[in-house]
């Protein structure tokens, strides 16, 4: 037969099941072959969700309800203030992270207001960024490693007495 004939998912499969892709990329899938007969593509993972509110990207845990910050396609620059909710559909969730490298790079970042809700700042969560100056609020636990490298303008960083790790 020919290559179409051998597929790894079976026909009724692209009219039921829910391809979960990452953020940002359901155009290429819908146009890709093999992929593009799925009926319900949808970015995230089954129990999370990659979404934007106000400026700032997220991955929201829907099971847990909470959100973390992340990397934004184009880069944060300015003054950036995260909020200590978010709303997404009928439900709220705490921001409670940081992401990997979710400023990382972002050079015009001139300022961070980060909520008491966070406990877990991620690797490269401010490295090569534009800040000065930054103020931890008391409520985060973990700071991973890397996450202030080549801040070469950071001149003074409060560290809360909540944070028990640093990486």
């Amino acid at each position: 037969g020919k290559e179409s004939d051998y597929r790894a998912f079976s026909a009724g499969t692209f009219d039921t099941a829910k391809l979960y892709v990452p953020a940002g990329t359901t155009d290429k899938y819908k146009a890709a072959d093999g992929w593009k007969d799925f009926a319900n593509i949808q970015e995230g993972t089954p129990t999370g969700r990659d979404i934007e509110i106000d400026g700032l990207h997220y991955k929201l845990d829907m099971e847990a309800k909470v959100a973390e910050v992340t990397l934004s396609p184009t880069s944060y620059e300015g003054d950036v203030i995260i909020p200590a909710t978010v709303t997404y559909g009928d439900e709220t969730y705490s921001v409670t992270g940081i992401g990997h490298a979710a400023f990382g790079n972002c050079r015009n970042l001139t300022s961070i207001t980060i909520p008491n809700s966070v406990t877990t700042i991620g690797i490269h969560a401010f490295s090569v960024t534009g800040l000065t100056t930054l103020d931890i609020p008391e409520g985060v636990k973990t700071i991973a490693e890397y996450a202030f490298e080549s801040c070469d303008n950071l001149t003074a960083v409060s560290i809360p007495h909540s944070v028990t790790s640093i990486g």
